[in-house]
């Protein structure tokens, strides 16, 4: 095993390069997905899932609930794959993780649920959450 003039590891760069670079790869593609998914909805597909939210007789905040969690499901359903390969399973592949997949589809599940309930609630803090006392 040798070792640079800093006395860092070489084999262990080589092997870090190597990930970064996939996981660069994957930062970029994910971010070309969701691009396609920007222009998808601006295209038409957003103005027509604001017609069905409101198709579905709920008053005007509920459809507009309706509306951003389905937007932020997509786009976290979107994201998912690439937290899963440059993640989980990359680091796995390089001997960095010993997480196992249960675990880290559970953290995904814990980081999507406050998101899920911030989006549901209009960022108006939790659904049942006390009211400030008014004066």
């Amino acid at each position: 095993m040798g070792a640079d003039p800093w006395g860092f590891d070489e084999e262990r760069q080589v092997l870090a390069r190597k990930l970064v670079t996939k996981r660069r790869r994957y930062a970029w593609s994910h971010t070309g997905v969701l691009l396609v998914f920007l222009f998808v909805l601006l295209a038409g597909w957003g103005i027509s899932l604001r017609m069905w939210a409101d198709s579905l007789r709920l008053p005007g905040w509920a459809a507009s609930t309706v509306f951003l969690v389905v937007l932020y499901g997509i786009g976290s359903a979107l994201g998912w794959p690439y937290d899963y390969l440059g993640g989980y399973r990359l680091a796995r592949g390089f001997g960095l993780s010993t997480q196992s997949a249960r675990s880290v589809g559970l953290d995904r599940g814990k980081s999507f649920a406050p998101g899920l309930a911030s989006v549901g609630t209009r960022g108006e803090g939790l659904p049942l959450a006390p009211a400030p006392p008014r004066r």
